[in-house]
């Protein structure tokens, strides 16, 4: 289990975020990103390049996201680039320190 998953609980609202597929490489939460999947036909469009090896760079799909473990940075992704227009530039990631402060921020609101 990766720093990013320890002590969480499948089925908590984090697991989305916490449990995820590539636990085993990805050890930087903010190189992790998570995206977002508007439709089932992204999904279908980001599945080729599931078949290609990315050196350092991992793809995982989950029933409505995708993960992208960007190992060097969002910057120098490749990774990124090619998700970026597969979905024709329409998709929304954000990585999982960015991730981890907001749900904080929402428990700590008044009920």
């Amino acid at each position: 289990m990766s720093r990013l998953n320890r002590g969480k609980k499948p089925g908590s609202e984090r697991t989305v975020w916490t449990v995820h597929p590539l636990t085993d490489v990805a050890d930087n939460p903010s190189r992790l990103l998570v995206m977002a999947l508007r439709t089932p036909s992204d999904q279908g469009r980001l599945k080729p390049l599931l078949k290609k090896r990315w050196g350092l760079e991992a793809l995982a799909l989950g029933k409505r996201v995708a993960y992208l473990w960007c190992a060097k940075g969002v910057g120098k992704s490749k990774l990124w680039a090619e998700v970026d227009r597969a979905l024709e530039h329409s998709g929304t990631a954000r990585n999982i320190a960015t991730i981890t402060k907001l749900l904080s921020l929402v428990q700590r609101l008044p009920r």
